[in-house]
């Protein structure tokens, strides 16, 4: 609603005016006008004024009159206009070579102009256009007001600020998901449907092509893209609340006018959307909360009844009579985030659910997601999974998904671990704690991110399932104390020479590769590791004694660092 350089010239009270230099400022918004009539003018003007003058007081002299335009260029003037009355209505050669250089538009007013003639239409113009901004902001603030005390929903925002800026919105979760996309009730008839479809398809993936830069060129908010042959536009405004992103509001922009919308609205609106949000969010925590509560129900036995399970079920919107495949997520080593107050646990707990209910929108629809203190619980549906992939190309979907968000937001990984498919819920607690030992030890021995399966685990369920731990820890110790002490006390790197001759099966070749010394050096550690722990490196029986040692060790050292 503001006034340019341009639409001044457009003004009745500006005919016979001519632009003769500085094309490229035409763009440039007029506030206010002002007159020159002493020659330091400079310390009186302000930026985005239209400044009027004859030039009289340097009219005979070059060097100001090339000061004046350089002077106008640094104050971020919008405009000179001249009526060169001593010029012979010519301007000066210097002044209109400098103005297109700077890119200041320079106007010439016919001989006739009256500056009065002209400041007071221009002015009451933009007084006018002030007024209207106003109404404007008013209606909006009613408008707003009167969604938010009816309790208005998402929808009924993004379709109000459809309507007032007469061009699509949508509304984006903090990770850009798209959740509303409006439309104007009444679209102009020289936008084409295609453009509206490209703009519905782009709002729905703005996750993925916002993370493509190289297709994107973006300035203060402000996108451009090309789709299919079509050059879309659109801004985003974020929705933010003490530091934290809420969501995003998008505004679809017809080409060319690419900034024909109101500003303070889209901020106006962005304190409603995070009052709703706010609102959605806490309903959504109540109700995460009694789900959880059941699921831990069915996990602790105190539902005994399959039918009773799946009839309290069906109030959450859920079929517990199908077939589940468990798995646990949790962030790595998320006690670092115990000790520093940006981001917070429940910072970084929360970021992590907003990636989990993307990714299982994308690749698991219907899955069951519930909370387990600092873990995620997803039941994931046996049957009906998205685009006929397996169950392990969902998860390893998923888990690529929620890492790679995860580590661009706040450089942190997440470990999975799946237990076995279970076909009555009420057996979800074995499930579940064989997706535990598949976390847990997935995190032990293949490192972050890790997706493990508790079939994948080999004799560590052997281990994880033996409740004679003390048996357990003094075989290990029995046999590795010899080179723990040797390790500790000499710096020796038995430990791990031995880790790498049981990695390659016994090839002391290849183990002196992957070692990076040479193949006597480790025929020396081997004979003293065997001198050590009385075993044969070279039978099958000795080779397991130490095998199944490592692997209790490794237990135990996850354990302790719990």
């Amino acid at each position: 609603m503001k006034i340019t350089v341009g639409e001044l010239l457009q003004l009745p009270a500006m005919r016979g005016a001519e632009l003769i230099a500085g094309q490229g400022g035409l763009d440039r918004i007029i506030t206010s006008v002002n007159i020159m009539e002493v020659p330091e003018i400079t310390r009186y003007i302000k930026g985005n004024e239209l400044l009027l003058t004859t030039t009289y007081p340097i009219k005979d002299d070059i060097k100001a009159q090339r000061r004046l335009i350089i002077d106008l260029h640094r104050e971020g003037v919008a405009a000179l206009a001249i009526k060169p009355i001593f010029y012979g209505n010519e301007v000066p050669a210097v002044m209109v070579e400098l103005a297109n250089e700077l890119n200041i538009p320079l106007i010439r007013l016919p001989d006739d102009a009256s500056f009065n003639d002209i400041l007071n239409p221009v002015l009451g113009e933009i007084l006018n256009r002030q007024a209207s901004i106003l109404r404007r902001n008013e209606e909006t603030h009613q408008a707003l007001t009167a969604i938010v005390l009816a309790g208005g929903s998402l929808e009924e925002i993004a379709q109000m600020l459809a309507t007032l800026q007469g061009c699509p919105i949508s509304i984006h979760s903090a990770n850009w998901q798209r959740l509303i996309f409006s439309v104007p009730l009444q679209i102009s008839e020289h936008v084409p449907g295609s453009t509206l479809q490209a703009m519905k398809e782009l709002a729905l993936g703005l996750n993925e092509n916002l993370m493509k830069m190289d297709a994107l060129h973006a300035a203060d908010g402000h996108y451009r893209v090309v789709r299919d042959g079509l050059t879309l536009a659109f801004r985003t405004h974020p929705v933010t609340v003490a530091r934290e992103t809420f969501a995003h509001l998008v505004v679809w922009l017809f080409l060319p006018d690419s900034t024909g919308y109101d500003i303070l609205a889209m901020e106006q609106a962005s304190t409603v959307v995070a009052l709703e949000i706010t609102k959605l969010r806490a309903v959504a925590t109540v109700e995460q909360r009694f789900r959880s509560y059941f699921i831990e129900d069915i996990i602790q036995g105190k539902i005994e009844s399959r039918s009773i399970a799946i009839s309290r079920g069906v109030s959450y919107g859920w079929d517990l009579g199908a077939s589940f495949i468990p798995v646990l997520l949790e962030i790595d080593e998320f006690r670092r985030f115990y000790h520093q107050p940006e981001p917070s646990p429940a910072q970084i707990l929360r970021r992590l659910w907003n990636a989990v209910s993307v990714s299982t929108a994308v690749y698991a629809r219907g899955c069951i997601v519930v909370d387990r203190g600092t873990r995620i619980l997803a039941l994931l549906r046996a049957t009906g999974s998205v685009g006929g992939q397996d169950a392990g190309q969902i998860i390893g979907g998923m888990a690529e998904m929620i890492n790679e968000e995860l580590r661009e937001q706040e450089n942190v990984s997440v470990s999975f671990g799946v237990g076995r498919r279970i076909e009555d819920i009420l057996g979800l607690r074995t499930a579940l704690n064989q997706a535990t030992a598949a976390l847990e030890i997935g995190q032990l021995i293949n490192g972050p991110a890790s997706v493990t399966s508790f079939d994948d685990l080999g004799f560590y369920r052997v281990l994880f399932a033996n409740h004679n731990r003390d048996a357990m820890n003094q075989f290990s110790q029995d046999l590795l104390r010899p080179l723990l002490e040797s390790d500790r006390s000499h710096n020796t790197d038995f430990i791990h020479t031995l880790e790498i001759v049981l990695k390659c099966n016994g090839n002391l070749r290849a183990a002196s590769r992957e070692l990076f010394v040479h193949y006597n050096t480790l025929r020396y550690r081997v004979s003293r590791i065997e001198e050590m722990t009385k075993l044969d490196l070279g039978s099958f029986q000795g080779m397991l004694n130490l095998q199944i040692a490592l692997m209790i060790q490794r237990m135990n050292r996850h354990r302790s660092a719990e």
